[in-house]
């Protein structure tokens, strides 16, 4: 039985994953919130890509959009890395003097070597292990808070004519 407990002793302790992929045995950690947030921002960049109806549509959909779809890659990544992982500082003396990008080598890879199913799988597996379920509770209660001192806040103002 999970209980809350457990949930936040595993997102504290980020206890690794294992998942397969194409036989192949890969342990990560689970991505967290900060990670989350840094993916959606790479999915925003996706092209909106209608609903094949049929076998047909699906093809040349697939095909017509394929080309601005490189940032799947790059979702992955970050995914994979995480956010604190995303980019690694190069120092001198104390200083930092570069950031190096490690999401985009690893997003040429991923695209290089995955199939789409692979990618899909691995991507599923990653997302649910999240309880992106607590996250969409948390962003709704937030939400309906600010809607709701939205609306007092007008009251108070209609009223006070």
């Amino acid at each position: 039985m999970i209980n809350i407990e457990s949930l936040v002793a595993d997102s504290i302790l980020n206890e690794p994953i294992e998942i397969t992929v194409n036989g192949v045995k890969m342990r990560i950690n689970k991505p967290t919130v900060s990670t989350l947030i840094s993916a959606s921002k790479y999915i925003g960049k996706l092209p909106n890509v209608p609903t094949p109806e049929t076998k047909s549509d699906e093809i040349e959909i697939a095909l017509g959009y394929a080309r601005d779809c490189n940032v799947i890659g790059e979702i992955v990544a970050i995914l994979f890395l995480g956010r604190k992982k995303m980019f690694t500082e190069k120092k001198l003396f104390g200083f930092t003097y570069r950031y190096v990008d490690n999401v985009k080598p690893l997003a040429a890879k991923i695209l290089d070597e995955y199939s789409n199913k692979e990618l899909y799988d691995l991507v599923t597996t990653m997302l649910s292990e999240q309880n992106l379920a607590f996250f969409l509770n948390i962003t709704i209660s937030l939400n309906r808070a600010n809607l709701l001192r939205k609306t007092k806040t007008n009251e108070m103002t209609v009223s006070g004519h």
